[in-house]
């Protein structure tokens, strides 16, 4: 898979930094049903004691690594919430006992670093699965799942739902995710045009989902190289079923903070009178020592 976005150059560019602000409401639901995640994984070396000689051996290094996700639960009530919640949570799980942490994710890491998430998303999928057949109360039960990993100037998301991913660059906003919804696999055959699908009756209907016991599992897999002020949106469809890409665009692309955008968004959406949970993570990957 070749990473999209500005090529690397001969040097090793500096990491990047993430300023970062989230926003999760129930909207017009009963029950928040949505779950979000940002979270930071903190790897060091420092040496504290040694005769080899210092220009062979770095007196200090470390990298930080952040974790985004969003996860909309189904199945109504307790259940849609338990499964967003595990997701997440069994997603940090999972995260820590497989990946092998690197200080930089460099072009010959990324097929095992894609195959090693890949499995993570398949674990959590059979873990939901499972709990859903151990409870009453649980059957039934699903998530969707858009959950992105970047370290240096690597961003690898993976996605299944119908939440999305956005990716801000100098002013054009451009979906990092499909949809995983029956009114766009129709688009995607053909069988209907793509302007179709956003009044389709079918577009809320998902093809795809975590803790669909008996379904094969596919993931969408996306690996992005960053830029300084890249801005990273992940949003449940309760923001982008009532608020247009294009306002969406306008709205970041604002010199405004994290916070304020996440604020801007939702309260948008509930203007329009959004009728489900509304969950925005906005993150903004910036040079070191202006977060």
């Amino acid at each position: 898979m070749t990473p999209s976005g500005p090529p690397s150059g001969s040097e090793t560019p500096a990491v990047l930094e993430l300023r970062w602000a989230a926003r999760s409401v129930r909207g017009g639901r009963a029950d928040n049903e949505d779950s979000y995640l940002v979270g930071r994984v903190h790897r060091a070396f420092d040496a504290l004691g040694t005769n080899v000689p210092g220009s062979a051996l770095p007196r200090r290094l470390e990298q930080d690594g952040w974790l985004l996700g969003v996860a909309d639960g189904l199945g109504g009530a307790a259940a849609g919430e338990v499964a967003s919640a595990l997701a997440l949570s069994e997603g940090v799980r999972f995260v820590l006992s497989e990946v092998r942490w690197n200080f930089r994710l460099e072009e010959a890491d990324l097929g095992g670093m894609l195959e090693r998430a890949e499995r993570i998303f398949h674990s959590i999928d059979t873990e939901i699965a499972s709990r859903a057949r151990e409870s009453v109360d649980l059957h039934g039960m699903g998530t969707t799942l858009t959950a992105g990993y970047a370290i240096g100037r690597r961003l690898l998301l993976l996605h299944v739902g119908d939440s999305r991913a956005y990716l801000m660059r100098a002013g054009r906003l451009r979906r990092l995710t499909r949809d995983h919804t029956l009114a766009q696999r129709l688009a995607d055959r053909g069988a209907i045009r793509q302007a179709e699908v956003e009044g389709h009756r079918l577009r809320h209907v998902l093809a795809r989902a975590m803790g669909r016991d008996g379904r094969e599992l596919e993931i969408e897999a996306v690996v992005e190289t960053l830029a300084p002020g890249d801005r990273l949106l992940l949003a449940t469809d309760g923001l982008t079923e009532t608020v247009a890409d294009e306002e969406l665009a306008t709205i970041l692309a604002k010199p405004a903070s994290e916070e304020r955008a996440c604020v801007e968004l939702v309260d948008r959406a509930l203007a329009r009178g959004a009728s489900d949970n509304v969950t925005v993570v906005v993150a903004t990957f910036v040079e070191p020592g202006t977060a």
